[in-house]
């Protein structure tokens, strides 16, 4: 009697259990294959943040090593005068061309005032890709993001908001950059600010 139950007992799972089993199974993939893509997401924001902050500090660094004179002119005249800066090509770095910052302002009341949709748009290269043309040569192909560049000159020795006048300009870099997704398309935004002053400390 008790080997004819034991037979019963091990002939397998009942129809309920395998369900069961398959739904618990299912909804570990599912939590699994979802973190996957939520950390596949993150990884492409860090990228493409890394790369417009790392674009903007080229800038101001450059900026930081102009001279004074330079932002006088521009401040006097920012309609016509543009910060003399450079870039470098990724898949060349002997590469240097003339990449200017332009203010998109103009001077009114004696101080800046900007056309609030205005920017300059520049083409950063954030990767670059190695492929195989027809004839098996190996081509490099860079993978470029637009960042919007916006330029702000604030003339400290005016003395806003009642500081004390110093020879200086205030600098500041606001950049836009467009970051992929599933969704679309979608633009995050960054500061940075620098100090310039007419006299070296």
């Amino acid at each position: 009697m008790n080997v004819d139950r034991k037979r019963k007992l091990k002939k397998g799972l009942t129809l309920v259990e395998v369900m069961i089993g398959l739904g618990v199974l299912s909804l570990n993939v599912i939590g699994l294959s979802t973190a996957m893509i939520q950390a596949q997401r993150m990884s492409y924001q860090a990228i493409y943040q890394n790369a417009a902050f790392h674009a903007a500090q080229g800038f101001l660094e450059q900026i930081r090593s102009m001279p004074y004179t330079d932002f006088e002119a521009a401040y006097a005249d920012p309609d016509n005068v543009t910060l003399p800066t450079l870039s470098t090509s990724a898949l060349s770095s002997d590469v240097i061309f003339d990449d200017p910052l332009t203010f998109q302002a103009s001077l009114g009341s004696g101080s800046l005032v900007r056309n609030p949709n205005a920017y300059d748009e520049k083409q950063v290269v954030i990767d670059i890709r190695e492929d195989e043309n027809e004839i098996g040569e190996t081509v490099y192909t860079e993978i470029i993001m637009p960042i919007r560049f916006t330029l702000d000159l604030v003339n400290l020795s005016e003395g806003p908001g009642g500081q004390t006048p110093l020879d200086a300009f205030e600098v500041s870099l606001v950049f836009q950059y467009e970051v992929p997704s599933a969704s679309g398309p979608y633009w995050k935004t960054g500061k940075l600010v620098t100090v310039v002053g007419k006299h070296e400390i």
